[in-house]
């Protein structure tokens, strides 16, 4: 169960900045 859950979160974390990387770099620069 665990590990399930710890595993959504990294894909979602992933997916969310690769999307907000692809759609706005500019936000990877301010977080950055």
């Amino acid at each position: 169960m665990g590990r399930w859950i710890v595993l959504l979160v990294f894909l979602s974390v992933s997916v969310g900045v690769g999307f907000t990387y692809g759609v706005s770099p500019a936000i990877i620069d301010l977080l950055s």
